[in-house]
């Protein structure tokens, strides 16, 4: 079985042997055509000369295009409750991610379908391979719910306190913003140690926006149990 790195080199090492193929037969063709006198000559060596670059836009564009969609494919999995189709996915990413932002996205959201599924061991294991600090306030905010959902303030306020130490850095495009991590956070908090109102009023403000099922059904479940015991006092 080749690592993930190795992977990754296979690919790149295929991609430039191809395009170092291409333009060596393009020299020689260019060589042979003016050897032979061809009339053509004026118009077939700027051909022979442009395609290698025209390739390499070609397989860029190509693999641009495949890692947005395999990666999209991950979180729409997510989204629709789909987490077994989305681990595969996640993982099968993983293989072929060139960076390690890349690869940590997908840890990301493999992580929290582990999450929802309730198998909390790859949820630790992957969600602790997070190493991009551009994505790490996601992976404390990940760490910090997941000791809320078992209830353990405790454990979940360390890891809190690690999420507020981290430095805001350049938002990612598609990914909330650290404020907003924050405020996510601190109504988990505020129902989990039992802030009723507190907690209502700060999830009434976002909860039309959730899109990830196992924070949305937290939520919503938070606030029908908080209705119920504000109506029962």
């Amino acid at each position: 079985m080749f690592s993930k790195y190795t992977t990754r080199c296979v690919v790149l090492v295929f991609i430039v042997s191809i395009t170092i193929a291409i333009v060596t037969i393009s020299a020689l063709l260019i060589a042979l055509i003016g050897f032979s006198g061809n009339e053509n000559v004026d118009i077939i060596v700027p051909l022979f000369t442009v395609f290698p670059g025209v390739f390499i836009c070609v397989v860029v564009i190509i693999l641009a295009v495949y890692y947005r969609k395999s990666y999209s494919k991950i979180i729409i999995l997510a989204n629709d409750g789909q987490y077994e189709k989305a681990i595969m996915q996640g993982k099968r990413f993983k293989k072929y991610a060139l960076n390690l932002l890349q690869s940590d996205m997908a840890d990301i959201n493999i992580s929290y379908s582990y999450l929802a599924l309730g198998d909390e061991s790859n949820f630790d294991f992957h969600i602790n391979l997070v190493a991009s600090k551009s994505i790490l306030t996601l992976k404390y905010f990940w760490l910090t719910f997941n000791r809320l959902l078992r209830s353990d303030i405790s454990q979940a306020k360390i890891y809190y306190n690690d999420f507020v130490a981290l430095r805001s850095e350049k938002q990612i495009k598609g990914i909330r913003s650290k404020e907003e991590y924050n405020e996510l956070l601190l109504a988990a908090f505020a129902y989990e140690e039992g802030e009723l109102e507190n907690a209502k009023e700060r999830i009434d403000k976002f909860h039309s926006q959730f899109n990830i099922p196992i924070m949305r059904n937290y939520f919503s479940n938070a606030l029908l149990d908080i209705e119920r015991r504000i109506s029962a006092q």
